[in-house]
C-alpha cells in the first residue's frame, strides 16, 4: 500500500478549495491560545481524552495507532512522545513507547 497518496488525499480534502482548514482559521487558533493564558486555563488540568481506550493497530498496514476519526489519539501520542523526549538524557537514546491509553 503506498501511503503517500492517501496522505496526499486526506491533505487536499483538509486544505484544498472546499476543506475545512483555511487561512483565517488562523485567527481563531490565535485568540484560543490568548483564552489558554488565563487564570482558569492556567488552573486547570489540559483534558485530552477523547476516544482515550479506543486505540487499536489497523489491519490494512498504516503504521501506528489510530482512532475514531473524532479523537484526541494523536494528541495523546505527540504529548507522551515530548514528555519522552524532555525527560531523556538524551534525545537519541529517548525509547519509543506505546501512547497513552485509558486509566480504567
Amino acid at each position: 500500500m503506498k501511503l503517500k497518496p492517501l496522505f496526499e488525499n486526506s491533505a487536499t480534502r483538509a486544505f484544498g478549495p472546499a476543506g475545512f482548514l483555511e487561512q483565517d482559521d488562523s485567527e481563531n487558533w490565535c485568540e484560543i491560545q490568548k483564552l489558554l493564558k488565563g487564570h482558569r486555563a492556567r488552573n486547570s488540568k489540559l483534558c485530552l481524552e477523547m476516544g482515550l481506550g479506543q486505540e487499536k493497530r489497523r489491519d490494512d498496514g498504516i503504521p501506528g495507532i489510530t482512532n475514531y476519526i473524532f479523537s484526541e489519539t494523536a494528541a495523546r501520542g505527540m504529548y507522551q512522545r515530548w514528555a519522552d523526549l524532555l525527560s531523556s538524557e538524551s534525545g537519541r537514546k529517548c525509547s519509543i513507547k506505546p501512547p497513552l491509553t485509558s486509566r480504567r
